[in-house]
């Protein structure tokens, strides 16, 4: 992720390089985050595929990321992981083990 294009086609001249399709990817990403807002307005946004939630009193976190992982597949065909933690530190190693489109 931190290397340039030229760079990658310097290393590897025949690399193929797939357009960046950036109005679906934005698109869907504020489908996503509307659905994310439907279960709790504390949301903080780290890119356009990846935020912690605070869903703290709301229920069963487990049961909460399943049915969010839930919506996000029916409405956008694409999947999602989650990482469950008391902390964001935790939470984002959990996301980890969760991946790919699972929860931990």
């Amino acid at each position: 992720a931190s290397q340039t294009i030229g760079e990658a086609k310097r290393l590897c001249p025949h690399v193929l390089v797939v357009p960046y399709m950036f109005d679906k990817y934005t698109g869907i990403s504020e489908q996503v985050y509307r659905i994310l807002m439907k279960y709790t307005s504390c949301v903080q946004a780290l890119s356009c595929d990846e935020a912690y939630l605070d869903v703290t009193g709301l229920g069963d976190p487990e049961e909460l990321a399943a049915a969010i992982r839930a919506e996000i597949h029916a409405t956008t065909q694409c999947t999602a992981s989650a990482g469950i933690g008391p902390n964001m530190l935790l939470a984002r190693i959990a996301t980890g083990h969760g991946k790919p489109n699972g929860q931990f």
